[in-house]
């Protein structure tokens, strides 16, 4: 893997939903060339106890990989003051960044036909790029998406989700934390039956969240006598 490190700045900032954004760093000639569901170390100086001090954290690039100008990064704010929120809170247009990388072995194959991908959260951002990637590349891959969140205000990518699913990919929204009668939606977290229902279990499986989620969803798929090689995932 040939890990490379860039000083680089942010040339746009997408509002995903009330706690998200995607920050677009520009590579500026620069080549990063990642595999889809890799993630790069992000590098910057964060203010502490009066002082700066440089950290770095990992995060899943969202965009596509066959976007070469580019790269994508969607982070959701914690609430616990730490590198999360303050990113979202300061980060700005033309602030400078350092990101090395790309890492990571939870990558999308182009071989695949049938695949199913289960998102909780912002562990949509390394799915979204896989999607992406298949879009762009135009395979001919049956594609369908199971995604968590506790509100419709929750949902990343909302928008862009919908457009896909109005151009015949399936997407599955469950909420787990939302009563209210306008929902047309699936409600709870997603069990064995949600996935008899929506899915074929001869697919490959990507799951990505929490850790809890995706180790509950992973027992639930081998429950249903999915094999433990076609199940792929990555914890936040």
């Amino acid at each position: 893997m040939n890990i490379k490190e860039f000083d680089l700045k942010i040339s746009k900032i997408i509002e995903e939903t009330y706690d998200t954004k995607t920050y677009r760093i520009n590579l500026d000639g620069n080549e990063l060339n990642f595999e889809p569901g890799q993630f790069v170390s992000l590098i910057l100086d964060f203010p502490k106890d009066g002082k700066t001090e440089k950290i770095s954290r990992s995060y899943s690039i969202s965009s596509s990989p066959l976007k070469k100008e580019y790269i994508d990064l969607t982070i959701k704010k914690t609430n616990n003051g730490g590198v999360a929120d303050y990113i979202v809170d300061n980060l700005k247009i033309d602030d400078k960044i350092k990101i090395k990388g790309p890492y990571g072995v939870f990558i999308f194959k182009d071989e695949i036909k049938k695949v199913v991908f289960i998102a909780g959260g912002s562990g949509i951002s390394s799915l979204m790029s896989m999607i992406r990637y298949d879009i762009d590349k135009k395979l001919d891959t049956n594609l369908t998406l199971l995604f968590s969140n506790k509100t419709p205000e929750d949902i990343i990518f909302r928008k862009e989700l919908e457009e896909l699913k109005n151009k015949g990919i399936k997407i599955v929204d469950t909420l787990t934390r939302y009563d209210k009668e306008d929902w047309d939606g699936e409600k709870g977290r997603i069990n064995q039956e949600m996935i008899k229902k929506y899915v074929d279990l001869d697919s490959i499986f990507y799951i990505c969240g929490l850790p809890q989620m995706v180790d509950d969803v992973k027992k639930e798929l081998e429950a249903l006598g999915v094999d433990k090689t076609k199940i792929k995932i990555e914890k936040y």
